[in-house]
């Protein structure tokens, strides 16, 4: 059976709605309870710091490109709170892919909305977050407790994860078709750096970053849980699996395009557009992640050029979801100054004699 899907008017600048059911649109009788599925990605993390970092993460265009999956429970009657009616694995839709494609979000095979009789309509939760690379992100049914979302942070800053989430809770068909409103549900870092002030006569550029992690102090996994209507908060536990500390000078790059750059007294965000560290919301103390910055400093005459290497423990912070923090490097050159010049008084003179034979 050919399916039919029909693309109404975006409500937003990154909204798209995929409808199953619209009266004005005449849809194929036998597919009138199909479900469509819609997104709306309205938050996108909010910087903070001097130089809030470029949203280098999933919008809607991108998250059209990656797709999302899907976990759903059936219940014929309205459950009465979201942990009744989600135990055990979802047998409704389960790990169900659903793509961008011709302009609509589609799935396979097709599922209806159930109706345990004429005059009723069942009830269907949907859980959804976005394909990610690997096995870094997969479904947990929770086992008595909200569904949620088991996921392992990359360690390579090359290899970043975005992680979008969201819920339908007690849909049915009457509704139409299930709106996800996507949100970033992990926590974005950067980095950038300017000059404390203007300096005469000085270039100052930027040649490397790494970044370090304490051993057992930073969380690389954690377990996400969906909150419910049952009054449940959901939210992030970190686990204990945590990141090894790197030997000295092994650390990762964090950036690499931003080699030779010239500071001047205005931020310059260090990570371009793809080198932003994804972590697993948490608590930190100062000191757990350290950053080793080198730069070079060059006076008029160009052979005069120094290398300089800074390493900075980064603050207390308490990492949330759906946020991005920026870490802001003021540097400070040290000029050479002469002062308290003085001329010291000449000793008595002496005078000896060299005898020199002539011959």
């Amino acid at each position: 059976m050919k399916k039919h899907y029909f693309l109404a008017t975006a409500v937003a600048a990154l909204a798209l709605w995929s409808c199953a059911n619209n009266d004005n649109l005449q849809p194929v009788p036998e597919e009138a309870n199909a479900i469509g599925f819609g997104t709306f990605l309205a938050r996108i993390p909010q910087g903070s710091g001097a130089a809030a970092p470029k949203v280098a993460v999933l919008d809607l265009n991108s998250l059209k490109n990656t797709g999302f999956k899907v976990f759903a429970y059936h219940n014929s009657a309205a459950p009465t709170t979201l942990v009744s009616s989600v135990t055990g694995a979802p047998t409704f839709m389960n790990d169900t892919l659903v793509e961008w494609k011709t302009n609509q979000w589609e799935y396979a095979p097709t599922r209806y909305w159930p109706r345990p009789s004429e005059s009723t309509w069942g009830y269907v939760s949907f859980f959804a977050f976005s394909k990610v690379t690997g096995a870094a992100a997969t479904y947990t049914a929770g086992g008595g407790s909200n569904p949620g979302i088991v996921f392992t942070t990359q360690e390579s800053a090359a290899s970043q994860v975005d992680l979008v989430a969201d819920t339908a809770y007690s849909r049915t068909g009457a509704g139409g078709a299930v709106k996800f409103n996507f949100a970033h549900i992990l926590s974005k870092i950067g980095f950038s750096a300017k000059l404390a002030q203007s300096y005469a006569d000085a270039t100052v550029k930027i040649k490397s970053l790494k970044v370090y992690y304490k051993s057992g102090k930073v969380s690389r996994k954690g377990t996400y849980t969906f909150p419910g209507r049952s009054g449940v908060a959901g939210g992030w536990i970190p686990a204990s699996d945590c990141f090894s500390e790197k030997p000295a000078e092994s650390g990762d790059h964090l950036f690499d395009n931003s080699a030779g750059y010239v500071l001047d007294a205005t931020a310059y965000n260090l990570c371009g557009d793809d080198s932003y560290l994804m972590l697993v919301p948490q608590n930190r103390a100062a000191g757990d992640i350290y950053v080793e910055l080198k730069y070079s400093v060059t006076t008029v005459q160009p052979e005069l050029t120094v290398d300089n290497r800074l390493t900075v423990e980064l603050p207390a912070v308490n990492f949330t979801a759906g946020n991005a923090y920026t870490f802001t490097f003021a540097l400070t050159l040290k000029s050479v100054d002469f002062v308290n010049t003085t001329v010291s008084a000449w000793g008595a003179e002496t005078n000896t004699e060299i005898p020199t034979d002539v011959p």
